[in-house]
């Protein structure tokens, strides 16, 4: 990784072909340090360390430890780990077996842990990376993390509380979505974490929480590469200007109360540009392309997007529980469901759009939507 000598070798060879470098690390390690799916509990923890899978007694001076394994995950995590604390992994490998051609399900899935420590890992072929709830504690760092590049994530949290990840390269699928109850659990931190674009550039993934203003925007005299990011999460901020930068990954933006785009671009993300509970958004002249949503609302008291280009995705723009919007002269092309969803809204309009090669309906104005202005929109190759 970018810290650690930049990349190891076997990253550089993953990014090429991760499947062909898995194999060769897999075939290095000896065959009684190889386990199908290993889970982890509170009744059986100090079986695994009789049996000499794991190593400790599970206090915080001597916690458990696996180390130096390869773990096949299947149609269940490679990992999984309920109601166990004190827990560190490392130096480990999860992926599927050789003779699978589809994905596992996922490297490591944490439910009710405190104090784990996931060090110097290697996740590869599996769906999502590493899913954790209702944890506490928990340390992230030196992985390198290969998913499902459409919908995949290197990280899921769910109500955690005090977790850090750093030092991490995301090769393939998306970086991380953070979900909570309470305002604690978006307080993730986050330092190092790159995504590849190219064989030579690496892109940074931004972390912000409980910010007042955010502005990014580039110098004049910085290139494209200086102004690219590998994915965007913001959490709790006042206002948020985003202005002629280039990601690669979603732009999530949850718990705001004034979101700007001007001319930015998102490319293969999941989300596209998302926003969740931002009281004020405005979108214009940006370009969104290659994926599921291009841009997502919900929950917005004041809505624009206005002048932007959204490609290849199965959603143009979603709005769910949205009032006051407006939407219009955009270009939207290749949506395979719906070019402009709409639920749960009001007082809209939809005017002078170009709605083109939709595979479904070109608007769809779903349950709990009224008052909306549809006019002047032009729309073909639909169906």
């Amino acid at each position: 990784m970018l810290r650690r000598t930049l990349i190891p070798i076997f990253s550089v060879m993953l990014i090429l072909s991760y499947m062909f470098s898995a194999s060769i690390i897999i075939e290095a390690q000896t065959e009684e340090r190889k386990l199908e799916m290993l889970y982890i509990n509170e009744e059986n923890v100090k079986d695994l360390v009789a049996e000499g899978i794991l190593k400790g007694s599970g206090t915080p001076d001597d916690p458990y430890v696996l180390e130096n394994y390869v773990v096949y995950s299947t149609v269940l995590p490679g990992i999984w780990i309920v109601n166990v604390s004190n827990l560190v992994i490392k130096h480990v490998i999860i992926t599927t077996y050789e003779n699978v051609s589809g994905l596992g399900r996922a490297g490591i899935s944490i439910q009710n842990a405190t104090n784990v420590l996931i060090e110097n890992v290697q996740i590869v072929k599996v769906r999502d990376g590493i899913l954790i709830g209702n944890s506490k504690k928990i340390r992230i760092k030196d992985l390198d993390v290969y998913v499902d590049k459409d919908v995949g994530y290197a990280f899921q949290f769910y109500n955690c509380i005090d977790v850090n990840v750093e030092n991490v390269l995301v090769g393939s699928g998306h970086v991380m979505i953070v979900r909570g109850t309470q305002k604690e659990h978006y307080d993730i931190k986050v330092k190092d974490v790159y995504k590849p674009f190219g064989p030579n550039l690496f892109a940074p993934f931004k972390y912000y929480f409980d910010v007042e203003d955010i502005h990014i925007a580039p110098e004049e005299t910085q290139k494209l590469e200086e102004r690219m990011y590998g994915g965007l999460f913001i959490a709790y901020a006042k206002k948020v200007v985003l202005d002629s930068i280039y990601f690669i990954d979603d732009v999530i933006i949850v718990n705001t109360d004034d979101f700007g785009a001007w001319n930015i671009r998102v490319d293969g993300g999941n989300y596209g540009i998302y926003a969740k509970n931002v009281s004020k958004v405005g979108i214009y002249c940006s370009g969104v392309n290659n994926t599921i949503y291009g841009v997502l609302l919900d929950g917005s008291q004041e809505v624009a997007i206005k002048s932007s280009m959204i490609n290849y995705n199965s959603y143009g723009i979603y709005l769910t529980n949205v009032e006051n919007f407006n939407i219009s002269h955009n270009f939207i092309n290749k949506s395979t469901v719906n070019a402009i969803f709409v639920k749960n809204s009001k007082n809209g309009s939809i005017t002078y759009n170009i709605l083109t090669n939709i595979g479904n309906q070109a608007i769809l104005l779903d349950e709990g939507t009224e008052d909306v202005t549809v006019a002047f929109n032009t729309i073909y190759n639909v169906g």
